[in-house]
């Protein structure tokens, strides 16, 4: 089987087919994330790359962050979390794509710049697998597949 190269997280598909849900938020100060960053709310109400187990989790980079001088200078583009938008990763850690993935929680890691599904962490899981995704076979190293984020670390949408 291949390995696939590892890339940043991107939007799959909608549920309903409609473009995904994309917000312009402002950004914090000093962000350098890159696009396919987790991203969340700090307490202020600014836009930041998410830290380990994230427990808010707002959505997916668009873009780079801007590295701005101050707080709120300019918006960042966000693919929200939602219950519409699935999203696409690479499984991390040399991790094998499986049949079994599907419908199984995993955590997400970062990797160097890039964000990645967790297939080892089966202990902090902010993500169902709801795919395989097509480019890759079954047995793939590093293989890709399609998500969601769990409802309760949504920052938008979240029950608790």
């Amino acid at each position: 089987m291949a390995t696939i190269s590892l890339r940043c997280l991107e939007v799959a598909k909608t549920i309903h087919g409609n473009s995904p849900w994309e917000l312009g938020l402002p950004e914090a100060a000093s962000q350098t994330w890159k696009k396919g960053a987790i991203l969340t709310l700090n307490a202020n109400g600014y836009v930041v790359e998410a830290g380990a187990d994230p427990a808010r989790i707002l959505g997916v980079a668009c873009a780079d962050g801007q590295n701005l001088a101050s707080n709120g200078l300019k918006d960042c583009l966000v693919w929200i979390a939602d219950d519409n938008t699935v999203f696409v990763g690479n499984l991390s850690g040399s991790s094998v794509t499986e049949l079994v993935d599907r419908g199984r929680g995993y955590g997400v890691v970062k990797t160097g710049n890039n964000w990645h599904v967790d297939k080892t962490d089966l202990t902090n899981r902010r993500v169902v697998v709801v795919d395989l995704d097509p480019r890759d076979n079954v047995g793939d190293t590093n293989g890709r597949v399609h998500f969601m984020f769990f409802s309760q670390f949504r920052a938008m949408s979240y029950t608790s």
